[in-house]
């Protein structure tokens, strides 16, 4: 080979090598920037979210130590509550929300939507709350147009961030640069369980989250969280139904989520996450997004309030705003011309006045929510002391019911109810809380026979007198909230719960009984038969017309702050045609979609990143490839290169 020709193989190996090198350094530069840049790109935030605290504020200055905490160990975090702070507590009946708003100005929350008994009070009472709000509300689906209390509060446009004392459909905040759109739905039942007024309109909320979410789409906002007031059930459905809803935060079925609910977990995740109730626990949700705002990770659970430390400075305010509760107490809110026993010996054994104008009151109450409630049921249990003729305070009323259960409506079959009737009686020897006092039937039993085959009798009250209990008919029966949940032993209860067929009314027990005083005068009350001991039961001769007992109305006294406000049931009933309260049941408008996986592990949205599990891998990962590629067959090129001119040298 002469000199000439070797010296240009050796420029070409030399150029070969050069440009080898030069793509492969490249390509490999470019995955390591692939890399640091989808890490770089990634958001994390913590959601703390709160619902259902109905004036309880018993705990609320050890949740202000929880928020501080979660806010010193995190870099980015927002506070949320799904509404239903009014009604629940005197603290209700003495500051209409304001104490409880104090503390919420002090925790620093973001946003709250309106929940159904926030409008329990009218809308005079939840505008004044807004107003002195240091937060912004989100209200999507209720139009404030026509409502004067409201209308000069309401904005018919996103906040961005918005005001604070203002209600908007949606409300747009900054956390360290990124944009977090999050919008609020109420019950549309509202409007027949609460004291709205004539002039707010509750609208689809299907249709409103779908129009919502779609406008902050167009604003480029691609994270975005419900704010709901709806009922898991509806939480389910809006998650499966509306596209692009990241985290649903909610609230009005009390829920307790441990961890999240997550749907659509092989594509764009929708998490729904919930607390329970009363501000037992403080929710906790970590999240992670992607660039184009789909979740990546997250990491859910419920920090339990009674765990904590009370924050001082809240715990001395929350004393100040006590005092004024311990005087409640002493209210008048009715007048008995009769002893009511509420004896241990007698409520646990036999049927007492006071046992029957407690059930009283249950079925009453029940029935201006859900007109077709027939009878109601009180575990004895639950019934503490006795009242004296005269005045009757508030504090007489909390010490014959010191618990504090919701009433509710439960759908029984005549079987379900014969065997609750049976558990009522199987102890009865013993004096057990479980025997029941009764409204809306007649029963005996006998106790000389075994535990469970006690009962031999049941007629039921209807409008032309009483008629056997028939094991096949179904019933709605009013109970309280322990019993439905099996408490004492209510086995059929808890199937008809946990079957569905129940309707929770979150009204607490001495709120309906102050109620049923208030409505009926002077109680001169007497037991009728309700409960015998033998073979048939005992009926009145002659019926009366349906009217409560009573007699002449109490004197003019203070107002009774121990009445519970319109309002009632918590689980979206039907309402009926043209009325404003009413009845309804508790089912969904489409049946709720099980997929649905749970989980509060830090679970990645794809598993497999081979492209059959997940998106197609970005061009620039490709070229990546293509580009080391080629620096590799240059390399080689050159290497060959090499060989030849060695071997022609020799």
């Amino acid at each position: 080979m002469n000199a000439a020709v070797h010296r240009k193989i050796q420029k070409l190996f030399l150029l070969t090598f050069s440009v080898g090198i030069f793509f492969f350094t490249t390509g490999s530069y470019i995955s390591y920037a692939e890399e640091a840049g989808e890490a770089d790109e990634t958001f994390a935030f913590t959601i703390m979210h709160t619902n259902d605290t109905h004036a309880h504020l018993e705990d609320v200055a050890k949740r202000v130590t929880a928020v501080n905490e979660v806010r010193s160990t995190t870099e980015h975090s927002i506070l949320l509550d799904a509404g239903d702070v009014f009604s629940g507590t005197l603290f209700f009946n003495k500051y209409k929300g304001q104490a409880d708003l104090e503390f919420m100005n002090m925790l620093g929350y973001d946003a709250m939507v309106p929940g159904n008994h926030e409008f329990d009070d009218g809308p005079g009472t939840f505008a004044a709350f807004v107003q002195k709000a240091d937060f912004p509300f989100v209200s999507a689906n209720i139009n404030y147009r026509n409502e004067p209390e409201l209308s000069g509060l309401y904005v018919d446009d996103f906040g961005d961030p918005g005001e604070n004392g203002k209600i908007y459909p949606a409300v747009i905040l900054d956390v360290n640069g990124e944009k977090i759109g999050i919008f609020g739905l109420t019950t549309e039942d509202t409007a027949f369980i609460s004291n709205p007024g004539d002039h707010l309109i509750f609208e689809d909320y299907l249709e409103k989250a779908e129009d919502t979410v779609a406008g902050l789409k167009e604003l480029n906002i691609n994270k975005i969280i419900a704010v709901t007031h709806l009922g898991y059930n509806y939480d389910r459905i809006l998650a499966d139904t509306v596209k692009g809803i990241d985290v649903i935060v909610g609230g009005h079925s009390h829920t307790l989520l441990n961890e999240p609910q997550v749907f659509h977990a092989d594509d764009e995740p929708t998490l729904v996450v919930q607390t329970g109730e009363y501000g037992e626990n403080l929710g906790k949700l970590d999240v992670v997004f992607d660039e184009s705002g789909v979740l990546q990770e997250w990491n859910g659970a419920l920090l339990k309030v009674a765990d904590y430390e009370a924050d001082p400075a809240a715990a001395a305010r929350l004393d100040e705003l006590m005092e004024p509760i311990e005087e409640m107490k002493q209210q008048i809110v009715g007048y008995t011309d009769v002893f009511l026993d509420g004896s241990r010996e007698n409520i646990r054994s036999k049927e007492t006045n006071l046992g029957n104008l407690i059930a009283d009151g249950m079925l009453a109450r029940a029935k201006q929510i859900y007109p077709d409630t027939v009878m109601a049921f009180q575990n004895s249990g639950g019934i503490r002391a006795s009242i004296n003729v005269g005045a009757i305070s508030l504090g007489d009323v909390l010490t014959v019911m010191p618990f504090g259960n919701n009433l509710v409506t439960l759908d029984l079959t005549g079987e379900e109810v014969l065997a609750a009737l049976e558990n009522s009686v199987s102890q009865v020897e013993d004096g057990h809380g479980k025997f029941l006092q009764v409204a809306g039937l007649h029963f005996a039993y006998d106790r000389s026979k075994s535990p469970g085959q006690r009962v031999t009798d049941v007629q039921v009250k209807t409008d032309s007198g009483f008629e056997p209990l028939d094991p096949e008919k179904m019933y709605k029966a009013a109970t309280n909230a322990f019993a439905a949940d099996g408490g004492d032993g209510f086995e059929s209860f808890r199937q008809a719960k946990n079957d569905g067929r129940i309707q929770e009314i979150y009204i607490v027990d001495y709120e309906v009984f102050n109620w049923y005083l208030n409505e009926i005068g002077n109680v001169n009350i007497d037991v009728d038969g309700r409960i015998t001991e033998g073979d048939k039961a005992t009926l009145p001769e002659e019926e009366e017309e349906e009217t409560p007992p009573g007699g002449t109305p109490p004197p003019d006294e203070e107002d009774d702050d121990g009445t519970d406000p319109p309002g009632g049931e918590d689980d979206t009933p039907t309402p009926p045609p043209g009325g404003k309260k009413g009845n309804g049941d508790d089912e969904p408008r489409s049946p709720a979609n099980n997929n649905v996986d749970s989980g509060n592990k830090t679970t990645p949205v794809f598993n497999e990143m081979n492209g059959e599990n997940g998106p197609p891998l970005p061009d620039t990962a490709t070229n990546m490839y293509n580009l080391s590629l080629l620096g590799f067959f240059l390399l080689g090129t050159g290497c060959l290169l090499l060989i030849v001119l060695r071997w022609k040298a020799a």
